[in-house]
């Protein structure tokens, strides 16, 4: 029971330790929601015949940008960072583990018909949330955990209402739950 008490004071001590080296500048949330944003605009342009190009186009072209973005962008910090700690790994982990899953269910789930087109976007909102849910346990902070409250919500929404014009709801659920608190983290990393 000693051994066992020890080992949850070690974990609980590295995580403590691991909270304060934990640097998210936003860069993420910033290109995945620029990235998103314009492939659901142009997703619904392409809904009401105002663009021909097809959307599997659409989003293989945007999410090919968005991983190669994440790569890059991945590269950079893994080079820039003095240490990778345990909660940088876990949340790399929880976030492209996020990504792959919202790429099967946004593209296979698509091509396939296995999903209908406004479910998909309920479905990749529900993610998200658990995935915003998450990181708010690793930076204990509390605007995080309230986006993955938002996600929930607004995936309820989407399921719900399924009148809703989705594409647009959810281009404006990703600008409020994600592109904005993306610059408003990268503001705070520029000032630190």
């Amino acid at each position: 029971m000693a051994t066992r008490d020890i080992q949850l004071d070690e974990i609980r001590q590295l995580m403590e330790e691991s909270q304060g080296l934990v640097q998210d500048r936003g860069t993420h949330f910033i290109l995945w929601g620029l990235v998103v944003t314009a492939a659901l605009l142009a997703n619904h342009a392409f809904s009401v015949g105002a663009i021909g190009l097809h959307p599997a186009l659409i989003w293989a072209f945007a999410l090919t940008l968005g991983w190669i973005g994440s790569i890059v962008l991945g590269m950079r910090e893994t080079r820039a960072a003095y240490v990778r700690s345990v909660a940088t790994r876990f949340l790399t982990a929880v976030w492209v583990g996020c990504g792959v899953t919202l790429t099967i269910l946004g593209l296979v789930g698509s091509t396939t018909g296995a999903l209908d087109s406004n479910a998909i976007n309920a479905a990749v909102a529900s993610v998200l949330g658990l995935c915003y849910f998450a990181t708010s346990g690793v930076y204990k902070s509390q605007w995080t955990r309230r986006l993955a409250y938002g996600w929930w919500a607004g995936a309820a929404a989407l399921f719900l209402l399924p009148a809703l014009p989705t594409n647009l709801v959810m281009a404006g659920l990703i600008v409020v739950l994600q592109l904005v608190p993306g610059v408003l983290q990268y503001r705070r990393a520029q000032a630190a």
